[in-house]
């Protein structure tokens, strides 16, 4: 353990004090109060008229050290690694959907994204769209950008449309844009949009997977500025293999775009499992794996008893979190194993990983979280401010969330 040191500075006064001055220090281990002898007072001699008082300044500093020892040992306790704490100015929002996505958009929040809470009392923050065969709300993606809100979602297992609805605030949305990409063209269907925004081309990508003359699923895209008007679709991903559910993540520290995608074949033929491709910022290049073998599922040391879907990544400090969706976890002969074995059963399908350098994983499922049936959902970052339903949170609500290490 290195020396304390005490860094001083004076400040000099006119007139000598009248009465003993006494401060305290705060331990930044115990935070015991000690006072400061009258030795921190010291007099200038060659300035007989005026008394220059030479004060250690460690007040402050050990303020700032006893709040990190303490929020150091909240990690230490509840099992959550610093990396993933978020900035307190931000709040990780989850967006999903539940059963077959009749319901609407539903919507939780956390500080550390391990530690989900349900906003709206459970309730859906929006609505299917009136559509006839186009009424559900499976597999929402957002972006908070420019002080609003950007959604995105399947609207139908068969067609040739997706969604697109904006709002400032996740209560009040726009009415819901029919997006139909490909034209005339009539695709056997439209599935798991994402949307995020391209800094460099100053628009919306928007990524889905569709299967166009029975070639199997690709991942196509299309961009859009205005959330009016949309580019025609164009083929985004080409693998030998059938892929769905991709989502981009741009590292700009590493002038790369990231891509997470489920390769759609069969478990036998190697695939149900998520792969990590990347492309430069610019997309000058094409996609190139950055491993050549699945990172989660089938095939993997992580979630490898499930085929896994609708993946999401965020980046905490230095970890990468990635989270998906494992619909049949649970229902295989392994769940039936693990329960005759006396270990617990999971019982949603949600999972979580953490890595650092994107091809050795760690799994955090069994810490997860979540209210209750949660299915293909989007993990991301918004200005805590801009969330509506936390500002129409009670107090009472917001202090039991904090308390309880959930969100908020």
């Amino acid at each position: 353990m290195r020396p304390k040191t005490t860094s001083t500075w004076t400040v000099r006064t006119p007139t000598k004090p009248t009465n003993e001055r006494r401060r305290l220090v705060i331990s930044p281990i115990d935070a015991s109060p000690q006072p400061i002898n009258r030795n921190h007072f010291a007099m200038k001699e060659n300035h007989p008229n005026n008394m220059i008082q030479t004060w250690s300044h460690e007040l402050i500093p050990a303020f700032v050290r006893l709040i990190k020892c303490r929020l150091l040992a909240l990690f230490l306790l509840t099992g959550i690694g610093p990396a993933f704490a978020a900035d307190p100015d931000d709040v990780l929002l989850l967006s999903f959907f539940r059963g077959n996505g009749q319901a609407g958009i539903f919507l939780a929040a956390s500080d550390d994204g391990l530690h989900f809470t349900e906003l709206n009392d459970g309730k859906p923050i929006m609505k299917p769209a009136p559509w006839a065969r186009q009424n559900l709300t499976r597999d929402p993606s957002m972006v908070y950008q420019d002080g609003k809100f950007h959604a995105v979602w399947t609207t139908g297992w068969k067609g040739d449309c997706f969604a697109y609805a904006e709002s400032k605030d996740l209560v009040t949305w726009s009415e819901p844009v029919r997006v139909e990409p490909f034209g005339g063209k009539k695709p056997k269907n439209t599935w798991a949009p994402e949307i995020c925004w391209d800094p460099l081309q100053k628009n919306y990508l928007i990524l889905w997977s569709s299967t166009l003359e029975g070639n199997g699923n690709h991942i196509y895209s299309t961009r859009t500025a205005d959330g009016k008007t949309f580019s025609p679709a164009q083929l985004f991903l080409d693998r030998p293999f059938g892929c769905i559910d991709a989502f981009p993540f741009r590292q700009a520290e590493s002038n790369r775009w990231l891509l997470i995608y489920k390769n759609e074949e069969a478990e036998t033929k190697g695939g149900k499992n998520l792969h990590v491709a990347t492309a430069p910022l610019d997309f000058s290049q094409p996609w190139v794996d950055l491993v050549d073998h699945p990172i989660i599922g089938p095939g993997t040391t992580v979630a490898g008893d499930s085929m896994t879907e609708g993946p999401g990544l965020l980046k905490q400090g230095d970890e990468f979190l990635l989270y998906w969706d494992s619909p049949l976890r649970g229902k295989k002969p392994a769940a039936s194993r693990n329960a005759a074995a006396g270990k617990a059963a999971p019982s949603d399908s949600f999972g979580m990983a953490s890595s650092r350098d994107l091809t050795t994983w760690t799994d955090h499922t069994a810490e997860l979280k979540l209210p209750v049936n949660v299915r293909h959902g989007t993990v991301f970052r918004a200005p805590r401010s801009a969330v509506g339903w936390l500002k129409n949170a009670t107090g009472a609500q917001q202090t039991e969330n904090r308390g309880n290490g959930k969100a908020l």
